[in-house]
């Protein structure tokens, strides 16, 4: 005994000293400065970390995550994904619930869709071991959507997998088996025949669950087949497993036992099996022999499951085997022994009396004969009546002593209470009361100050609440609203019928198929002839277990206008390139489904706080509030992930605190504006988004309180770079137009003076060829005169385009090719020329002699722009939608205001050059109906990226 424990206490002392040298051997090749090294080492002291000390935070860990924010954001995201990972494995759920919030937070910053995804699965996984299956099965649909539209399928099916195992804990077997069959769907597509066979194996299941025992064999005959293909050995043994199981529920006791004897016979084959799969097979071979009056078989495998389940300890196969033996030994008619295996099973579990062991108790009662074996029975049944008896009185003590100890601490704590302290408590509360009042006030202030039509309405269709704007536009009160449906305000407004009639049949299909709709109508002013156009979105709610429509109305004439103007525009140019045309219509287009795609506002309205802040932070809008001094005292959450930040963090924060200082110096600037002229203003404001400059429409409001006090300002925005882009293209089509009609014109008036100017240059030729002093001036008019008449051609061609022939070609050949003909310009300047490709680039359609000179336009620009050499690079990338070539030098670049002119005509930054080269260029790219897009930087270079879309 002595050499046991000195060999024990050895053994622990070896495992504390090599545990210490491995830390020390990591930590010594720690290398200042050295942020990726020392990220990996991080990560494995991390990961020994929390395998030693699982219920602790690990101090390496947290080092990992502060490395991995200097090496790149998305890698601190990822790293805190992982640290929370460990030590979920290590069932440490709190501590990992917090790093996953963690890496939600950094991911959401980063826009890692993938990663926010798994972060929610993974609080979702958390949550349904805590018993929490509403807040996990909500993360489950976040994180499905995000997959869904990222088109992820081996991550959408393990979430329909968790969303499947909540029903299941819930007993929910019906949602369960649809949530399983949209699963199957995705991997029948995907032909993921793997995953696919432990989908079909759960819905099996699922339908012996409800005791369809005919579905459940069909999908687990399918499943074996699919795992048969893949040789997944443990999942033939479970599906095998399985459909044996059914034939025993079906009483087929002779052909489930030769089942599971053969499934046992290829267990054995492989050593990867469990011990549980061969004491689950043991008990079903015991349960197949019964079945068939083969009972000396029975108990032969039920003593194996027992022994083995006593090895390894599987407490509930052990109850479910000392069962299968009693009823075994029942029917042989051993009933001593048989009431000895049901006494052990009913050892095992004394809280619960299995109904099962009383039946088999009953039947065994009639069969004694004997007194002796009915005295035995009696014995028996007063040892379990006096057990529970025991049981039921010790838990009705323990609860009449925590009862009588409750009660003697309450009595306690009511007797040190004062009168004084019980009146401090009234007046805090009166205090929280005015607070939420107060907040409650602010809040309706702000939904009534947002320049939209909202309103609420329940189940009935009668409006519950509505904003001072819609108010405000029908010049009705609130008792004309509420408790009213459409039908009524028909009554006051005969002209609005029609108008009506869509929102009353648009309000039934929102409740009816709980869902949102969306509709944009044409509507006569109530109270003058004026017409108006809005667009109306409702959505379908749950609140108070009540059904509400929640919908929100935007005046959208003005948009309507605009819209109008540009396809005047568009109609004029069209006379002029048609094919232009038909690339801005289309651009429009992208344009409204923008704009109205970001004109929406979700979730729930009604009379208290919550009602108000939930519409708040769900319209898309990004909507704050400001004080006088311009401190941030409310936003909604589009708004604060716009900036990155949460809500209580932008809370008494200023524009410096959020935005760089010059952007936030313009948004302070623009709220003292609508401060000093108390009205309501318009801005068009800019800022930097992810390295990308943001556009977005401000509208500003001076906003009162109930005495007429101007106590802050109300802003609303939204974003309209696209918008603002497609403004300026049509600013410059138009410009385009006129000088090309212009340059037309005067061309082909100064090209009849010029063939008349060549012909007589040749007539002179011919009558001095001997002067040669004279002659060589001659031919520098004959050279001058042909190099205006290429310009005008040139002019000629950039004002009226030929039509070009478009054929079939491959567009990554015809650049190669074009660049192989411009290979010793290159050399000659000393200039690097590379090349590579993202996708197979499809043959589409294009002229490849005109495509060629577009091409060779901008290899020459970049030549000419590095003198003293550089690098030329050409990149195209190609998907299902569109065709990228991207060009980029390292050349002297272009400055921002020459960067506008680059397309006019005869503008060049050259000593050389016609300046109508970009001009083509533009013709060019749009007869293909593509884009051109230039971006350039002075002394850095410059880029430009040709875009044609696949149709």
């Amino acid at each position: 005994m002595k050499k046991i424990f000195i060999i024990f206490l050895l053994i622990i002392t070896y495992s504390v000293f090599a545990n210490d040298a491995y830390v020390d051997s990591l930590e010594a090749k720690l290398t200042p400065k050295d942020y990726r090294r020392n990220y990996d080492i991080f990560m494995l002291l991390a990961k020994h970390e929390i395998k030693q000390n699982p219920d602790q935070p690990s101090k390496y860990a947290e080092k990992a995550i502060n490395t991995a924010s200097y090496l790149d954001s998305k890698k601190h995201g990822k790293t805190l994904y992982i640290i929370a990972y460990y030590y979920k494995l290590q069932e440490q759920y709190e501590i990992a619930e917090d790093y996953f919030n963690r890496s939600l937070i950094i991911s959401k910053k980063n826009q890692d869709s993938e990663l926010i995804a798994k972060n929610y699965n993974q609080l979702g996984n958390i949550l349904r071991y805590k018993s929490s299956f509403g807040k996990a099965q909500n993360y489950f649909i976040l994180a499905l959507e995000i997959f869904q539209n990222n088109n992820n399928y081996p991550l959408m099916v393990a979430t329909y997998s968790y969303m499947a195992n909540c029903f299941k804990e819930l007993e929910d077997y019906t949602s369960a088996l649809n949530i399983l069959l949209k699963a199957e769907k995705v991997l029948t597509v995907h032909k993921d025949d793997k995953k696919l066979a432990v989908i079909l194996n759960s819905i099996g299941t699922i339908y012996k669950r409800l005791r369809q025992l005919d579905e459940a064999h069909k999908f687990y005959l399918r499943s074996l087949t699919l795992c048969e293909q893949e040789n997944a050995k443990l999942m033939i043994v479970k599906v095998r497993a399985n459909v044996a199981t059914l034939l025993l529920l079906e009483e087929r006791y002779q052909e489930a036992t030769n089942e599971f004897l053969k499934l046992l016979e290829y267990v054995e084959s492989f050593d990867r099996a469990k011990s549980m799969t061969y004491v689950q097979i043991y008990n079903s071979l015991c349960e197949g022999y019964t079945g068939i009056g083969n009972y000396d078989k029975a108990e032969e495998y039920a003593l194996k499951a027992i022994e083995l389940a006593l090895e390894k300890e599987y407490i509930n196969s052990l109850k479910v085997t000392y069962n299968n033996l009693s009823t075994a030994y029942y029917k042989a008619g051993r009933y001593e022994e048989a009431l000895v295996y049901l006494n052990k099973c009913f050892d095992l579990h004394t809280q619960i009396v299995n109904e099962t062991i009383f039946i088999n108790t009953k039947e065994m009662e009639v069969k004694y004969n004997t007194a002796e074996k009915e005295k035995q029975i009696i014995i028996l049944k007063k040892e379990n009546e006096i057990r529970r008896q025991r049981f039921v009185s010790l838990i009705a003590l323990s609860i009449l002593l925590i009862i009588i100890i409750m009660l003697v601490s309450f009595l306690y704590h009511l007797k040190l209470m004062t009168n004084k302290k019980l009146k401090n408590e009234i007046s805090e509360r009166k205090k929280t009361e005015l607070q939420l009042a107060d907040s409650e006030k602010l809040l309706k202030l702000v939904i009534d100050s947002i320049p939209a039509h909202i309103f609420l309405k329940n189940k009935d269709y009668k409006y519950v609440m509505v904003n001072k704007t819609m108010k405000d536009y029908y010049q009705l009160l609130d008792e004309d609203f509420i408790n009213h449906d459409l039908f009524d305000i028909l009554q006051k407004f005969p002209t609005l019928n029609e108008v009506f009639n869509k929102c009353i049949y648009n309000d039934i299909l929102v409740i009816e198929e709980k869902d949102n709709r969306e509709i944009t109508m044409e509507v006569m002013n109530p109270h003058d002839t004026s017409k108006q156009w809005f667009n109306s979105k409702t959505k379908y709610i749950e609140f108070g277990q009540q059904d509400h429509i929640l919908g929100v109305s935007l005046d959208i004439t003005p948009l309507k206008l605009a819209q109008k103007k540009l396809e005047n525009i568009n109609s004029s140019l069209e006379t002029i390139v048609s094919k232009r045309t038909k690339q801005l219509m289309g651009t429009n287009k992208k344009l409204k489904l923008e704009i109205f795609e970001r004109i929406k506002i979700e979730r729930k309205l009604a009379h208290s706080e919550l009602q108000y802040r939930t519409l708040l932070h769900n319209i898309p809008q990004r909507i704050f509030y400001k004080d006088l001094n311009s401190i941030y005292q409310l936003c909604n959450k589009s708004f604060a992930d716009e900036v990155g930040k949460s809500i209580e963090e932008i809370f008494e924060k200023n524009d410096y605190d959020l935005f760089e200082k010059d952007v936030a110096k313009n948004f302070i600037e623009n709220d003292k504006k609508v401060l000093s002229t108390m009205k309501i203003m318009e801005f068009d404001e800019r800022y930097l988004k992810n390295d990308t400059e943001c556009i977005v429409h401000t509208v500003k409001a001076p906003i009162r309180d109930e005495n007429g006090d101007v106590i802050g300002l109300l802003g609303i925005f939204w974003d309209v770079t696209a918008q603002r882009k497609a403004e300026q293209q049509i600013l410059y089509s138009e410009r385009i137009s006129g000088i090309g009609e212009m340059a037309g014109g005067v061309a082909h008036e100064i090209k009849n003076p010029l063939s008349n100017i060549s012909s007589a240059i040749q007539l002179l030729e011919e009558d001095i060829e001997t002067n040669e002093e004279i002659s060589s001036l001659i031919k520098i008019i004959h050279d001058s005169v042909t190099d205006a008449s290429d310009t005008i051609s040139k002019l000629i061609s950039f004002a009226s385009p030929q039509e070009l022939t478009l054929k079939d070609g491959d567009l990554w050949q015809i650049m190669k090719h074009t660049l192989t003909l411009l290979k010793g310009n290159f050399t000659q300047s000393n200039i690097k020329l590379t090349s590579h490709k993202i996708g197979e680039f499809p043959i589409i359609k294009v002229d490849e002699v005109h495509m060629k000179s577009a091409i060779m336009n901008i290899a020459m620009n970049a030549i000419q722009a590095m003198p003293n050499g550089g690098t030329f690079d050409i990149q195209g990338i190609a998907d299902k939608t569109q065709i990228k070539l991207i060009f980029t030098d390292s050349g002297c670049g272009i400055s921002k205001n020459q960067l506008n002119k680059i397309f006019d005509p005869f503008f060049t930054t050259k000593k050389i050059g016609s300046g109508l080269g970009m001009g083509l260029i533009y013709s060019v790219m749009k007869f293909h109906s593509g884009t051109i897009d230039v971006k350039s930087k002075v002394d850095v270079g410059t880029e430009i990226t040709l875009t044609f879309p696949l149709i």
